[in-house]
C-alpha cells in the first residue's frame, strides 16, 4: 500500500467510512514512481469534498444546528449560545480540513493528526451531551410544566364557570372525561422522561401542577355528584392519585381546600361588607376550616365537603346582588396567565400602533418591536400612558377586531386610577433638581434611530431622557413592573 492510499484508509477509518480492505502494515512503497503519487495525491484531494460531508464531526455538527431549533423560541438565549459554538466548531474544524489539502498539495505533512483529531470529536460529542442533557432536563421539564399550567388553568375557569351558570350535566360529565384522561396523558408521558425520574425537585414541582388538577377534578366530581367523598373519588374517578403516597395525596388535596377557604374569606372581607349576612357567612368560613385541621376525619363525610359547595354557592349569589364576580383564583405559585388570548400583547401592541398616525406611535413601536420579552396588558396600559397614546388606543381599539384592547384598558382604570394623574408625575419627575442622582435604562443604542428625532418627540412628551455617546436613555419608569425591568436591564445614574 503506498503512502497516500494509507493516509486514504487512515482518515476514513478514523471518522467511521473503512472499506472492506484487509488491513497492511506500511512498508517501503513509500518510494514509488513520481507520476504514481502524484496521482494518487488528485485521488486523496478528490475524496476531501465527500469526506467532509460525511464524516463524523461535520454530520454531528449539522446535527445539533437542527436539534437546537425544537427551543429557539422557549430558550432564544441559550439557542443563540449553542448556535454560536456550533458554528464556532464547523468554522474551526473546516480551516483544519483546508489546512490538511494545502498540505497534501505541497509538502505532504499531517495537518490533521489522530490526537488532534480525537480531541475534535470528543470536543463535539461533550457537547451533544450538553445539549442533549439541556433540553432533557430543562426544555422537556419547561414544555411538561407548560402543559399542566395550561390544564390547571382551563380546569379552574371550568370550575368557576359552573359555580356562576349552571351548566347540564352531561356536558360537565363529557368535559369531566376529557379533561381526566388528559391529565392522565400527560402524566404518562413526562413519567418516561429523564428529568422525572432523576431530578427530584423538577418532579415534584411538577407534582404540585398534577395534584391541583386533581383537586379541581374532585370539586367539578362533587358538585355533580359523580362522587360523594375523597375515598370514592379516589377509587372510582381518579386517574392520577396513584403516583402518590396516599397520606401524602389526602394532605395535599385539603392543602388546596384551605387556601380556597382563605380566598373566600379574604373576599368575604374585602367586597361584602354591606351584605347582611356576612359576618355569619365568615364564621361559616372559619368553622370549616377548624375542622379541616384533621382533615382525616372529614375525608368520608360528605356534608362537610357539601358545606363547602354551599359556601361557594352563597358567595356567588350574594356577589351577583352587588354587581360582583366571586372567582376562585389559581394558586400564584403557578405563574399561569390567561389561556384564552390566542396572540401576544406584544402582538397585539405592535398591530395597534402600526394604525395609530402619529410620530408617538412609531416611536413606541419600535420599542415594543425592540422586546424579547412577552410583556403583560398592566405594562401595554403603562406604555401607553406614558408615552400619551392612551386615547388614540383606545380609538383605534373601537374602530378595529382589537376591541379587547378597549376593555382591559378600562378595566385597568378602574384598578389604578392613579394613573390618571400621570402626567403630573411626569411633569415632577422631569423638572426633579434635588441632591439624589436618576437611574436611567437604555432605549435606543446608538445608531439605531435617528436620535435627534427620538430626543424632540421625548421632549414634546415631558419624558426624562438622557443621550450618551450617540445613545439615547430613558428614566426608569418601569419600576416594579418585572418583565420591563427584565427587558431594559440595569440601570444607570446621572
Amino acid at each position: 500500500m503506498g503512502f497516500f492510499q494509507w493516509l486514504k484508509k487512515y482518515f476514513f477509518k478514523l471518522f467511521g467510512l473503512d472499506t472492506d480492505e484487509p488491513e497492511e502494515i506500511i512498508s517501503d512503497e513509500l518510494l514509488q514512481d513520481p507520476d504514481e503519487i502524484a496521482k494518487q495525491i488528485d485521488e486523496v484531494e478528490q475524496d476531501i469534498a465527500q469526506f467532509k460531508m460525511k464524516n463524523v464531526v461535520f454530520e454531528c455538527l449539522n446535527y445539533l444546528e437542527q436539534y437546537i431549533k425544537i427551543f429557539s423560541l422557549s430558550f432564544p438565549d441559550e439557542y443563540n449560545k449553542y448556535l454560536a459554538i456550533i458554528d464556532q466548531h464547523r468554522k474551526d474544524y473546516e480551516q483544519e480540513l483546508e489546512n490538511y489539502r494545502k498540505g497534501l498539495a505541497g509538502t505532504i505533512t499531517l495537518s490533521i493528526d489522530p490526537e488532534t483529531e480525537s480531541r475534535r470529536l470528543l470536543a463535539v460529542r461533550g457537547l451533544e451531551n450538553e445539549i442533549t442533557h439541556f433540553v432533557e432536563f430543562v426544555v422537556s421539564y419547561n414544555t411538561y410544566k407548560n402543559k399542566f399550567s395550561t390544564l390547571c388553568d382551563r380546569l379552574n375557569q371550568f370550575y368557576n364557570g359552573i359555580v356562576n351558570s349552571r351548566i347540564a350535566a352531561e356536558k360537565v360529565h363529557r368535559q369531566f372525561t376529557n379533561a381526566t384522561n388528559s391529565a392522565q396523558k400527560l402524566l404518562e408521558d413526562v413519567k418516561k422522561l429523564s428529568f422525572f425520574e432523576q431530578d427530584s425537585r423538577k418532579r415534584e414541582e411538577l407534582l404540585n401542577y398534577v395534584i391541583y388538577c386533581d383537586y379541581i377534578l374532585f370539586k367539578i366530581a362533587l358538585r355533580y355528584q359523580f362522587c360523594r367523598d375523597l375515598n370514592e373519588y379516589k377509587l372510582g374517578l381518579s386517574k392520577l392519585h396513584g403516583l402518590f403516597v396516599n397520606t401524602e395525596y389526602d394532605r395535599l388535596i385539603f392543602k388546596y381546600f384551605i387556601q380556597d377557604l382563605e380566598q373566600i374569606q379574604e373576599f368575604i372581607t374585602s367586597n361584602l361588607q354591606s351584605y347582611e349576612c356576612s359576618v355569619y357567612v365568615l364564621e361559616s368560613c372559619t368553622k370549616l376550616q377548624t375542622k379541616m385541621k384533621d382533615f382525616s376525619s372529614v375525608i368520608l363525610d360528605y356534608s362537610y365537603f357539601e358545606e363547602i359547595l354551599k359556601l361557594e354557592n352563597t358567595l356567588e349569589e350574594s356577589a351577583k346582588t352587588l354587581g360582583l364576580d366571586f372567582v376562585i383564583c389559581i394558586p400564584e405559585h403557578f405563574g399561569t396567565t390567561s389561556t384564552t388570548e390566542t396572540v401576544s400583547v406584544n402582538d397585539i401592541a405592535i398591530s395597534v400602533l402600526k394604525l395609530i398616525n402619529a410620530d408617538k406611535a412609531r416611536l413606541l413601536l419600535e420599542v415594543v418591536k425592540s422586546f424579547k420579552e412577552e410583556i403583560t396588558w398592566m405594562e401595554f396600559y403603562f406604555l401607553c400612558k406614558i408615552f400619551e397614546l392612551y386615547n388614540e388606543t383606545i380609538s383605534v381599539s373601537k374602530n378595529t377586531i382589537f376591541s379587547s384592547v378597549e376593555s382591559k384598558f378600562l378595566s385597568l382604570d378602574e384598578k389604578f386610577p392613579e394613573y390618571s394623574s400621570i402626567a403630573q408625575k411626569k411633569a415632577r419627575i422631569l423638572n426633579y433638581n434635588g441632591p439624589d442622582k436618576k437611574e436611567y435604562v437604555l432605549l435606543f443604542s446608538k445608531g439605531v434611530v435617528n436620535t435627534n428625532l427620538v430626543a424632540s418627540e421625548l421632549r414634546s412628551l415631558s419624558l426624562d431622557f438622557v443621550v450618551v455617546d450617540g445613545a439615547i436613555y430613558l428614566y426608569a419608569y418601569f419600576k416594579g413592573f418585572a418583565n420591563l425591568e427584565r427587558i431594559f436591564g440595569n440601570c444607570i445614574t446621572f
